[in-house]
């Protein structure tokens, strides 16, 4: 029998979340399939975010093997950064299926831009520049989508905070939840057109919804709000319980045999309590050397650092007329002396990222013992907490082809810290995260979930796996060999004692001299400075 599988990826989703939801009956299909399915955490990868988490999910395999551990990385030579894309990927899983033979299909799935030319269709996700880009695979899709759904849109915010910064917790929760119904209008289209062997969809939302409202979500926070929480799960979550049915209904019409089901996140969610500004802390212990030159906007300047730019003014300026101050505040590749720098930092996230520019081997080892050693350290001067869980080394935890372009040191931060790797002058080391003046109230956290059901799922609770075990599980349930750069294991434990018995795992056939390597330039100028817009919106940079 030809199987089929729906996979269905919730971003960010976590049990701390969905459980309560399910248990106060907001959620019952979702519940439903907890009942009749294999169940329980999804751990991600290092770091635990988006682009990460969902291309290792793509590969099966750790951030090594294909070099993404963010949305973009800093080029070595060049000293500029430079954005991933699904040409980083070495042999996704929509590849492995397409040449097998299976019919796929993919809606809104992180690290699919540029499309693939898969065997079915895709809709590509974030990182899509507009809905002017060729993001549709066949590319007369496209024309078909816009058509159906006229109100589909590449993931941003529009208005959507400003209508949260307005106090309208409902509008914001309406739109969020539109954003679902988008999507599932996108998979209805397809699945009316083709029949498809392994479907996904990708619900971008509730990444945001967690971010933004986290306060709301967490009981132990301290602006918990049980009406307000309340409020989120029936606008909200209510109705991503509904559209799941929805689409598993669409996918059972499609498939027209019994079909498994996956539900998996890329992470969890926690409370966000601190940012811990790493590019300031380098500059500030003289890892990073600046140039001397005349202050270009000499007046903005010594008000911006009178005020603490990231502390005063924030409370008084819109958020895009901060972003443009601090931008003319912040280092400039060319602001940098490298000739006197040991280290360099980007990004932000929930970890944190270092680059030892020193070659010399001895050098090298010294900086990335002092770094360690002063971050290990480092204290929050409230309440002299550690901020730091551990620092990384990237061979500790990455192996393959793609080291070079993974940072040096990964730091991961104690419940409730993250860090911003970019300097900005006038901050603060420390910034307290606030409701009123930042939208990431809730931050990543390892944990994310899984769900598993059909008949040949054996049902239980409190399972474990990691992102990157999904793909062999989802090749070993429909038969097809594993290949040889998959790091993942295949959950065998979730199916049935009879399922197990008769179909062993199948061996490597794929030799790793067949994959691909990785393809630069994806993005011109203009496409660059659409997504950085975008991701920097989304407050994902």
């Amino acid at each position: 029998m030809n199987k089929k599988v729906l996979i269905v990826g919730i971003d960010g989703g976590s049990w701390q979340v969905l459980g309560p939801a399910m248990a106060e009956g907001y959620m019952p299909h979702l519940q439903s399939l907890v009942e009749g399915g294999a169940s329980g955490v999804l751990e991600s990868t290092m770091p635990a975010i988006t682009p990460t988490a969902w291309a290792s999910f793509l590969n099966g395999s750790n951030p090594g093997s294909h070099g993404v551990f963010n949305f973009s990385y800093w080029d070595r030579k060049q000293k500029t950064q430079k954005y991933v894309s699904s040409h980083s990927l070495q042999r996704p899983v929509y590849e492995i299926l397409s040449q097998a033979g299976k019919r796929v299909g993919l809606i809104n799935v992180p690290m699919t831009y540029p499309p693939h030319a898969v065997h079915g269709a895709m809709i590509t996700g974030i990182l899509t520049p507009s809905l002017n880009s060729e993001f549709t695979y066949p590319a007369e899709l496209k024309e078909s989508l816009l058509k159906a759904v006229p109100d589909y849109h590449i993931f941003n915010l529009n208005n959507i905070k400003n209508l949260f910064q307005q106090g309208s917790l409902e509008q914001f929760c309406e739109q969020l939840a539109a954003i679902l119904e988008n999507r599932v209008r996108a998979a209805e289209l397809l699945l009316e057109r083709d029949s498809y062997d392994v479907f996904m969809v990708h619900f971008q939302a509730t990444d945001l919804v967690q971010h933004s409202l986290w306060q709301y979500l967490d009981s132990s926070h301290p602006q918990y709000d049980a009406e307000k929480r309340n409020t989120v799960f029936k606008l909200f979550y209510k109705r991503l319980d509904e559209k799941i049915q929805k689409l598993r209904e669409l996918f059972a019409k499609n498939a027209q045999t019994e079909y498994l089901t996956l539900v998996v996140s890329d992470h969890g969610f926690e409370s966000h309590k601190k940012r811990v500004n790493l590019g300031n802390w380098l500059v500030e212990q003289s890892y990073v050397k600046l140039n001397e030159k005349p202050i270009q906007h000499p007046r903005l300047k010594k008000m911006t650092r009178a005020l603490r730019v990231g502390r005063l003014l924030k409370y008084f300026l819109p958020q895009h007329t901060l972003k443009e101050i601090e931008s003319t505040l912040g280092l400039k590749k060319e602001d940098i002396d490298w000739e006197g720098s040991r280290a360099y930092s980007l990004g932000r996230n929930s970890e944190g990222f270092i680059y030892v520019l020193t070659e010399n081997s001895t050098e090298r080892y010294n900086t990335i013992k002092e770094i360690t050693e002063k971050l290990q350290a480092l204290q929050d001067p409230e309440d002299h907490r550690d901020v730091v869980a551990k620092v990384y080394r990237k061979e500790e935890i990455f192996k393959g082809d793609f080291l070079e372009r993974i940072p040096d040191l990964i730091i991961e931060g104690s419940p409730g810290y993250t860090f911003t790797g970019y300097h900005a002058p006038g901050r603060e080391i420390f910034e307290v995260v606030e409701p009123s003046t930042d939208s990431h109230i809730g931050k990543h956290h390892k944990d994310g979930i899984f769900i598993a059901a059909s008949n040949e799922v054996e049902q239980g609770e409190g399972r474990r796996g990691q992102i990157i075990d999904i793909v062999p599980t989802l090749l070993y349930y429909l038969q097809l060999p594993l290949e040889q750069q998959i790091d993942g294991r295949v959950l065998e434990e979730i199916f049935t004692t009879e399922f197990r018995q008769q179909n062993p795992p199948s061996k490597c056939i794929i030799p790793p001299d067949s994959h691909k390597t990785t393809q630069e330039d994806v993005f011109n100028e203009e496409d660059q400075k659409k997504i950085t817009k975008r991701l920097e919106d989304l407050g994902y940079l």
